[in-house]
Protein backbone atom coordinates (compact mmCIF):
# COMPACT_ATOMS: atom_id res chain seq x y z
CA UNK A 1 0.00 0.00 0.00
CA UNK A 2 1.25 3.58 -0.83
CA UNK A 3 0.21 6.93 0.82
CA UNK A 4 0.16 10.50 -0.34
CA UNK A 5 -0.31 13.69 1.41
CA UNK A 6 -1.92 16.48 -0.88
CA UNK A 7 -2.14 20.51 0.75
CA UNK A 8 -4.34 23.04 -0.18
CA UNK A 9 -3.19 26.74 0.44
CA UNK A 10 -5.35 29.60 1.22
CA UNK A 11 -3.88 32.94 1.40
CA UNK A 12 -4.80 34.94 4.38
CA UNK A 13 -1.94 37.56 4.09
CA UNK A 14 0.65 37.83 1.73
CA UNK A 15 2.55 40.37 -0.30
CA UNK A 16 1.86 41.09 -3.88
CA UNK A 17 4.68 40.97 -5.63
CA UNK A 18 5.38 42.19 -9.31
CA UNK A 19 6.88 39.87 -11.96
CA UNK A 20 6.20 36.74 -8.89
CA UNK A 21 7.37 33.42 -10.56
CA UNK A 22 5.11 31.66 -8.37
CA UNK A 23 3.66 29.22 -10.74
CA UNK A 24 0.07 29.44 -12.19
CA UNK A 25 -0.12 25.60 -12.92
CA UNK A 26 -0.49 22.55 -11.48
CA UNK A 27 3.31 22.75 -10.27
CA UNK A 28 2.05 25.30 -8.10
CA UNK A 29 0.89 22.41 -5.59
CA UNK A 30 4.58 22.02 -4.22
CA UNK A 31 4.88 25.52 -3.75
CA UNK A 32 4.28 28.49 -0.37
CA UNK A 33 3.20 31.34 -1.51
CA UNK A 34 6.00 33.90 -2.19
CA UNK A 35 6.92 36.16 0.01
CA UNK A 36 8.58 39.39 0.85
CA UNK A 37 11.87 39.47 3.04
CA UNK A 38 11.04 41.49 6.26
CA UNK A 39 7.36 41.42 5.92
CA UNK A 40 4.87 39.15 7.60
CA UNK A 41 3.02 36.47 5.73
CA UNK A 42 -0.16 34.26 6.78
CA UNK A 43 -1.09 30.75 4.96
CA UNK A 44 -3.39 28.47 5.98
CA UNK A 45 -2.56 24.66 4.73
CA UNK A 46 -4.98 22.15 4.56
CA UNK A 47 -4.10 18.30 4.66
CA UNK A 48 -5.73 15.56 2.91
CA UNK A 49 -4.15 12.03 3.24
CA UNK A 50 -5.02 9.56 0.70
CA UNK A 51 -4.21 6.11 0.26
CA UNK A 52 -3.51 5.07 -3.14
CA UNK A 53 -5.42 2.47 -5.37
CA UNK A 54 -3.87 1.09 -8.68
CA UNK A 55 -6.92 1.13 -10.71
CA UNK A 56 -5.69 -0.57 -14.61
CA UNK A 57 -3.53 2.45 -16.19
CA UNK A 58 -4.93 5.09 -13.07
CA UNK A 59 -5.35 5.23 -9.68
CA UNK A 60 -7.90 5.91 -7.20
CA UNK A 61 -7.11 7.81 -4.05
CA UNK A 62 -9.38 7.08 -0.82
CA UNK A 63 -9.57 9.39 1.79
CA UNK A 64 -7.60 8.17 4.97
CA UNK A 65 -8.40 10.37 8.55
CA UNK A 66 -5.90 12.57 9.75
CA UNK A 67 -5.16 11.79 13.61
CA UNK A 68 -1.96 14.13 13.82
CA UNK A 69 0.27 16.55 11.62
CA UNK A 70 3.47 17.84 11.92
CA UNK A 71 5.61 21.03 9.84
CA UNK A 72 8.69 23.17 10.44
CA UNK A 73 11.42 24.32 8.44
CA UNK A 74 14.33 22.70 8.12
CA UNK A 75 17.11 24.86 9.32
CA UNK A 76 15.33 28.15 8.83
CA UNK A 77 14.18 30.58 11.36
CA UNK A 78 10.86 33.14 11.26
CA UNK A 79 8.07 31.26 10.85
CA UNK A 80 5.74 29.35 13.30
CA UNK A 81 2.89 26.53 12.59
CA UNK A 82 0.28 26.79 14.29
CA UNK A 83 -2.80 23.83 13.96
CA UNK A 84 -6.27 25.48 13.42
CA UNK A 85 -8.56 22.94 12.66
CA UNK A 86 -7.68 19.28 13.99
CA UNK A 87 -10.39 17.62 12.68
CA UNK A 88 -9.35 14.28 10.50
CA UNK A 89 -10.95 15.38 7.36
CA UNK A 90 -10.33 19.02 7.34
CA UNK A 91 -6.78 19.16 9.16
CA UNK A 92 -5.37 22.78 9.07
CA UNK A 93 -2.27 24.18 9.36
CA UNK A 94 -1.85 28.12 9.41
CA UNK A 95 2.19 29.12 8.83
CA UNK A 96 3.09 32.56 9.44
CA UNK A 97 5.90 34.82 10.03
CA UNK A 98 8.72 36.71 8.71
CA UNK A 99 10.74 35.18 6.40
CA UNK A 100 14.85 34.72 7.60
CA UNK A 101 17.01 34.75 4.53
CA UNK A 102 20.45 36.18 3.70
CA UNK A 103 20.77 38.07 0.44
CA UNK A 104 24.85 38.42 0.49
CA UNK A 105 25.99 41.69 0.21
CA UNK A 106 28.78 44.15 0.59
CA UNK A 107 29.19 47.52 2.34
CA UNK A 108 32.64 49.76 2.22
CA UNK A 109 33.17 51.84 5.09
CA UNK A 110 35.46 54.43 5.61
CA UNK A 111 36.78 54.35 9.21
CA UNK A 112 37.30 57.27 11.79
CA UNK A 113 41.09 57.92 11.72
CA UNK A 114 42.49 59.01 15.53
CA UNK A 115 45.12 61.43 13.72
CA UNK A 116 43.75 64.16 11.50
CA UNK A 117 46.98 64.63 10.08
CA UNK A 118 46.37 60.98 8.51
CA UNK A 119 44.27 59.99 5.46
CA UNK A 120 41.05 58.01 6.75
CA UNK A 121 41.31 54.15 6.12
CA UNK A 122 39.14 52.35 4.66
CA UNK A 123 37.57 49.01 5.49
CA UNK A 124 36.20 47.33 2.58
CA UNK A 125 33.86 44.18 1.72
CA UNK A 126 32.13 44.26 4.93
CA UNK A 127 29.17 41.68 5.05
CA UNK A 128 25.79 43.20 5.52
CA UNK A 129 25.06 40.51 7.66
CA UNK A 130 28.16 41.15 9.59
CA UNK A 131 28.12 43.56 13.15
CA UNK A 132 28.62 47.19 11.87
CA UNK A 133 32.34 48.68 12.68
CA UNK A 134 33.22 50.79 15.11
CA UNK A 135 32.95 54.84 15.56
CA UNK A 136 32.43 54.20 10.82
CA UNK A 137 32.97 57.97 9.75
CA UNK A 138 31.20 56.99 6.34
CA UNK A 139 29.56 54.38 4.30
CA UNK A 140 30.33 54.96 0.57
CA UNK A 141 29.73 52.48 -1.10
CA UNK A 142 26.94 49.31 -1.26
CA UNK A 143 27.41 46.15 -3.19
CA UNK A 144 23.84 44.62 -3.46
CA UNK A 145 23.43 40.93 -3.92
CA UNK A 146 23.92 39.56 -7.50
CA UNK A 147 19.71 38.51 -7.52
CA UNK A 148 16.65 39.94 -5.59
CA UNK A 149 15.73 36.60 -5.52
CA UNK A 150 15.89 33.62 -3.84
CA UNK A 151 14.59 30.10 -4.73
CA UNK A 152 14.25 28.16 -1.04
CA UNK A 153 13.97 24.38 -2.02
CA UNK A 154 11.70 22.18 -0.15
CA UNK A 155 11.72 25.20 2.51
CA UNK A 156 8.25 24.02 4.79
CA UNK A 157 8.31 19.68 5.27
CA UNK A 158 4.50 18.25 6.05
CA UNK A 159 3.87 14.97 7.89
CA UNK A 160 0.57 13.76 8.20
CA UNK A 161 -0.03 10.35 10.40
CA UNK A 162 -3.06 8.76 9.78
CA UNK A 163 -5.53 5.48 10.85
CA UNK A 164 -6.50 3.34 7.89
CA UNK A 165 -8.93 0.21 9.42
CA UNK A 166 -6.98 0.80 12.63
CA UNK A 167 -3.42 0.67 11.44
CA UNK A 168 -1.01 3.78 11.48
CA UNK A 169 0.14 5.12 8.32
CA UNK A 170 1.97 8.23 7.78
CA UNK A 171 2.65 10.57 4.57
CA UNK A 172 4.94 13.62 4.30
CA UNK A 173 5.53 16.35 1.65
CA UNK A 174 7.19 19.55 0.91
CA UNK A 175 6.67 22.99 -0.59
CA UNK A 176 9.29 25.33 -2.02
CA UNK A 177 9.19 29.09 -1.82
CA UNK A 178 10.18 32.12 -3.16
CA UNK A 179 11.37 34.96 -1.36
CA UNK A 180 12.49 38.25 -2.49
CA UNK A 181 14.23 41.42 -1.10
CA UNK A 182 12.46 44.99 -1.96
CA UNK A 183 14.64 46.99 -3.60
CA UNK A 184 13.08 50.14 -2.43
CA UNK A 185 13.35 48.76 1.61
CA UNK A 186 16.90 48.03 1.17
CA UNK A 187 17.92 50.84 -0.70
CA UNK A 188 15.98 52.85 2.47
CA UNK A 189 18.19 50.52 4.75
CA UNK A 190 21.29 51.44 3.02
CA UNK A 191 20.60 55.28 3.04
CA UNK A 192 19.66 54.95 7.28
CA UNK A 193 23.42 52.95 7.35
CA UNK A 194 24.64 56.28 5.17
CA UNK A 195 22.85 58.61 8.02
CA UNK A 196 24.05 57.08 10.89
CA UNK A 197 27.98 57.74 10.34
CA UNK A 198 29.97 60.72 11.90
CA UNK A 199 30.12 62.07 8.89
Amino acid sequence: MSYTLQLTKTAVNIPTIGGDPYPEDFTANSFMFSAVLGLPFSVDVRLELFEVIPMGEGESLIPVPIVSATANTPGRTGVTFQVANSSSNNYVINVSGVPVVDFPSTYSFVLDQPDPTQPFPTLNNVSTSAPLPPNFFAVYQWSPPNSFLQLLSNAYAFSAVGNNANVSVTANTSLSQYVFLDRTSARAAFINLVNSGDA
